[in-house]
């Protein structure tokens, strides 16, 4: 008998040490599925507790303008031959956008999840050149010039702290929202120029300062046709993130310090123009 067992155990013995494996991973595979899907559920609960912390504080932040836009007429003949005059934009991009950032980071809690806002002080300075309305061929005649408006648009303006006043053509100029709009700015907080005579002569220096809360990302979008953007923080891990990267970088204990600098020539969309949309965003960094 003990010989009959010892030779099918030889002639089985693979079989055998085969099947105690697979029933062993299956049986370790148990505890590692109800892990896992412990993992994803708290990874899920922290994306809800991260909604839930922007949604009452404000979410993702992009910077974008000053710009100035103008209404222009243009005559327009239809298939059917009829004439009318159509109203449309031009666009004029700063000469210059310095952008000096300070950013202070917040912990908020939702039960276990730590959610990290933040708040930023930033300093927005730069001028405009004086508008090529010919490279555009357009006639100054046909610019509407006394509906000339500073348009500076902000992600998410639940994030605003403060009134924002830009100060330019020597006058302060109350930026609110919903006051003009356009399929370039939907949702841009904005103000009426202070345009007496036919034409915008430059430099039109500017200044303003914005106090913004935030969570995730903070961007800027390179308007300028230099754009110098500086961001410091008491952040010890920062995430550089967006269509470029820092020129400079110091991260130590204290915090980070970074700066870039774009120029016109770096992004897809151009320093004037008239009648289209661009996606003047997906050339934010930060």
């Amino acid at each position: 008998m003990e010989n009959i067992l010892s030779a099918f155990w030889n002639r089985n013995k693979i079989f055998f040490k085969t099947f105690l494996i697979g029933f062993m991973v299956l049986v370790l595979l148990v505890p590692t599925f109800f892990i896992q899907n412990l993992v994803t559920e708290r990874q899920n609960r922290q994306k809800e507790a991260f909604a839930e912390v922007s949604s009452k504080w404000a979410g993702e932040q992009t910077i974008a303008g000053p710009v100035i836009v103008i209404p222009y007429s243009e005559p327009f003949t239809d298939q059917s031959g009829k004439a009318s005059i159509l109203k449309r934009l031009a666009y004029f991009l700063p000469e210059k956008l310095t952008i000096h950032s300070n950013v202070i980071p917040e912990r908020r809690y939702r039960g276990i999840y730590q959610v990290i806002v933040y708040t930023a002080d930033l300093q927005v300075t730069g001028s405009f050149d004086s508008l090529q309305i010919a490279d555009l061929n357009i006639s100054p005649d046909k610019m509407s010039w006394n509906e000339a408006a500073i348009f500076f648009d902000i992600a998410d303006v639940r994030g605003l702290k403060e009134e924002i006043k830009l100060h330019m053509m020597g006058e302060d100029l109350n930026l609110e929202p919903g006051k003009f709009s356009n399929d370039q700015f939907k949702n841009a907080l904005s103000a009426p120029l202070p345009v007496s005579t036919g034409s915008i002569r430059g430099p039109n220096v500017f200044s303003m300062t914005v106090h913004l809360k935030g969570s995730g990302n903070l961007l800027f979008v390179p308007t300028g046709k230099q754009t110098d953007v500086k961001v410091e923080s008491p952040w010890v891990n920062p995430s550089f993130t967006g269509n470029y990267l820092p020129d400079r970088r110091s991260i130590g204990d204290s915090g980070f310090s970074s700066s870039w600098k774009v120029l016109y020539l770096n992004r897809n969309f151009p320093q004037q123009w008239k009648d289209k949309t661009y996606d003047m965003t997906s050339s934010a960094f930060g």
